[in-house]
């Protein structure tokens, strides 16, 4: 499974930067996640050149949970039982939650 695509790419580059902005008004593009655990990635924004995400990490831990930064490479790197990789969830609507709604408990 392709991990990015146009579309994705597109929504990444629309919110732009969201450095200046409140938590509430941050949409969250894309989320990724472990299909042999509980690890979620919800992607914010996107650099294109370093390939690095910017988002909020849920690692099955409320306490380890934090925004923070992740690359393209690690998602792809990372081996799962099974030969399963990391997966994008194609079923996840771009912009339906913010990054307010996600480090307060409302995940999907």
């Amino acid at each position: 499974m392709k991990l990015l695509t146009k579309v994705i790419l597109a929504a990444f580059k629309r919110q732009g930067n969201t450095t200046d902005k409140y938590s509430r008004d941050i949409k969250i593009i894309v989320k990724f996640f472990n299909p042999c655990g509980r690890e979620t990635w919800y992607a914010t924004e996107y650099d294109h050149k370093t390939k690095m995400f910017y988002g909020f990490v849920s690692v099955s831990d409320v306490y380890r949970d934090e925004p923070g930064s992740f690359s393209l490479k690690e998602l792809r790197n990372i081996k799962l039982h099974c030969g399963l990789k990391i997966e994008r969830d194609k079923f996840f609507e771009t912009g339906k939650y913010t990054l307010k709604d996600i480090m307060t408990g409302k995940r999907p």
